[in-house]
């Protein structure tokens, strides 16, 4: 190998970055390959949530707990309540499940973060309808998760999901503390 060959492409790089600085060399240079286009990335995770929510929807146990990831740090968070493990996610849906209430969520824009490679973070607003003993009620919320994805399949690491309570005492909106019926707090 000719050593002042080298000594003179070191020295080029040196002078160019003196030259551009770094900034400009990385706005100025060619993207690198991506194992996903962002584009691909948004599409698969916003139907991996709507999927989610479409299950949770039609009280479908088995289809929920297929999409929630069996690590031990798995965890799900909804209205001040923290579930820790599968195990204590999915006896909550059973409960949910066992319950005759007419909860159902519909989604706002499903917002997509990479969190690095096989991470995302996906984020919504959501409207929540359901009867209670005064009748039909409708609040707005938000729903976020955390998403692994392994063995090729997304799965929900972590959730959380809240409601936003009126600011208004005089307001018709939901009392907090009830704002959810109780088998669906999740």
């Amino acid at each position: 190998m000719n050593h002042r060959l080298s000594y003179v492409a070191a020295a080029a790089i040196l002078g160019a970055a003196w030259l551009f600085p770094a900034p400009v060399l990385a706005r100025n240079a060619a993207p690198q390959a991506k194992p996903h286009s962002s584009e691909a990335l948004r599409s698969e995770v916003q139907k991996f949530v709507k999927a989610y929510v479409e299950a949770e929807n039609r009280l479908d146990a088995s289809a929920m707990m297929e999409m929630v990831s069996r690590d031990p740090a798995v965890a799900s968070i909804t209205m001040g309540e923290v579930l820790r493990g599968w195990d204590a996610i999915r006896d909550d849906v059973d409960d949910m499940v066992g319950s005759n209430d007419d909860m159902t969520i519909a989604l706002g824009t499903i917002e997509v973060v990479p969190l690095g490679s096989g991470y995302v973070l996906a984020f919504a607003p959501c409207s929540i309808a359901y009867t209670d003993e005064e009748g039909p009620v409708q609040t707005r919320g938000a729903l976020s998760l955390v998403l692994e994805k392994t063995s090729g399949h997304w799965k929900v690491l972590h959730e959380h999901a809240s409601i936003q309570v009126p600011d208004d005492e005089e307001d018709d909106g939901p009392d907090p503390a009830n704002a959810l019926p109780a088998a669906r707090r999740r």
